[in-house]
C-alpha cells in the first residue's frame, strides 16, 4: 500500500494499493466489511482524504435517507483528480474539473466544509474545490499574501470550536509546508472583489522557514505537518519532527483580520535521526554510554545509549563509510 486515510468518524479507511492500476479500497474496518473497491488510474496515486456530503450524514455514516453516500473518497496525483463514492454495489466516481486552469499534478489533499476540499500543487499553488468543480485558487500571480514559493508537500486543515457550524468555511485553519521549508498558516475569508466569483480568498496570516527552528534541521523540505491543541508538529525530509506552539485569532473590525503567534525560539526537537540512504559507519565510545553513526545522509551522530536520543550531530563533506574512537575516547575519525 502506498497511501492510507481515515474518514472523519474513523470508521472508514480508504487505501491505495501499490499494483499496476493503483486500486482503491475502502473498508468498514470495525466490522471487517469492504465497502468498495475499484482500479484508480496507472498514473501514480500521490494523496487520498475523505471529504463528507453536505446533508447526507447519519449515525452510522452509511448515507442519508435518500440512500446516498455520506462522503467521496478523493485521490489526487500525476495528472490525476478524481473522486469517488459507492452506490449500491457499483462504485461511481468523478473526474475534476478544471474550468479554464490548466490541470497540474496534485501532491496533497485535506478535507474542509461538507463538499469541499483543498488541494497542494506540484507548482505551489492551493485549490479549493466544491462538488467535483475548481471552486477558488491562491497563487503567487494574484496573491499578494501568498507565502508558498515551491511544491507544496504537507497539509492540514482543522475547524475551530467557533459554534459557527461545520459548513462555515471561515472557521477553518489550513497549515501548508513545502519542499524549501515554508510552513504557511492559512484562512478562508470573505471578499467582495468581482474577479473572485467565489465569494473568498485564502489569505496567508503567517508563514515562516523551519530553517529558522534550533537546532535547523539537516534537509528544510517539509514532509508532513499537523496541528493539535495550540501545537503544531513538523516533519522534514530531514528525519526530524519538531512540535512549534502557535496561537491564530480574529481581530474584530470592518474586516476580517487575522493575528497569529508563532513561537519558534520555543520550538522543541522531538525526534532526529539518519534520513538518506543506508547507514555504513558505527562506533562506541570507550568509556561513556555513547555511540556514533553515519551514512548516506553525509552526517555524523552521536548517540546516549540509556535514552536512545541523539546528542549531537555534523554535517561532512561526504557519504560517511567507517568510524572509529580513538582509546581515550578523545577523537573521532570519520572515512
Amino acid at each position: 500500500m502506498s497511501l492510507l486515510a481515515f474518514n472523519s468518524k474513523g470508521n472508514y479507511l480508504a487505501s491505495v494499493g501499490l499494483d499496476g492500476e493503483n486500486t482503491l479500497v475502502v473498508y468498514e474496518w470495525k466490522k471487517k466489511n469492504m465497502i468498495l473497491s475499484t482500479p484508480t488510474d496507472k498514473r501514480r496515486i500521490l494523496c487520498i482524504c475523505f471529504v463528507t456530503l453536505v446533508d447526507k450524514t447519519d449515525d452510522d455514516g452509511k448515507g442519508g435517507g435518500d440512500g446516498g453516500p455520506s462522503y467521496m473518497v478523493a485521490t489526487g496525483g500525476v495528472d490525476h483528480m478524481r473522486f469517488w463514492w459507492a452506490r449500491g454495489q457499483n462504485v461511481k466516481s468523478q473526474r475534476g474539473l478544471w474550468g479554464r486552469e490548466k490541470p497540474q499534478d496534485i501532491l496533497c489533499i485535506s478535507a474542509l466544509s461538507p463538499g469541499k476540499c483543498l488541494l497542494g500543487s506540484v507548482k505551489g499553488d492551493l485549490f479549493i474545490w466544491k462538488n467535483f468543480k475548481l471552486w477558488e485558487k491562491a497563487d503567487r500571480d494574484s496573491n499578494p499574501h501568498f507565502a508558498v514559493k515551491s511544491p507544496i508537500q504537507a497539509m492540514w486543515t482543522y475547524q475551530e470550536e467557533s459554534g459557527m457550524g461545520e459548513e462555515d468555511l471561515s472557521s477553518f485553519t489550513c497549515l501548508t509546508g513545502d519542499k524549501l521549508g515554508n510552513i504557511a498558516v492559512w484562512k478562508v475569508v470573505e471578499t467582495d472583489l468581482l474577479h473572485r466569483p467565489s465569494g473568498v480568498i485564502l489569505q496567508c496570516v503567517h508563514h515562516f522557514n523551519v530553517a529558522s527552528l534550533d537546532p535547523p534541521p539537516t534537509d528544510v523540505s517539509v514532509r508532513s505537518v499537523c496541528e493539535r491543541e495550540g501545537v503544531m508538529l513538523i516533519g522534514t525530509q530531514g528525519s526530524e519532527v519538531y512540535e512549534v506552539p502557535f496561537n491564530i485569532f480574529l481581530q474584530r473590525g470592518g474586516k476580517q483580520e487575522f493575528q497569529t503567534s508563532v513561537l519558534c525560539k520555543e520550538s522543541k526537537l522531538h525526534i532526529s535521526g539518519h534520513s538518506k540512504g543506508e547507514l555504513w559507519g558505527l562506533t562506541c565510545h570507550p568509556t561513556q554510554p555513547l555511540f556514533f553513526t553515519s551514512g548516506d545522509d553525509c552526517t555524523v551522530r552521536s548517540w546516549e545509549l540509556p535514552s536512545h536520543k541523539r546528542i549531537s550531530s555534523r554535517v561532512i563533506e561526504g557519504k560517511g563509510r567507517a568510524l572509529a574512537v580513538n582509546q581515550k575516547g578523545t577523537h573521532l575519525a570519520v572515512g
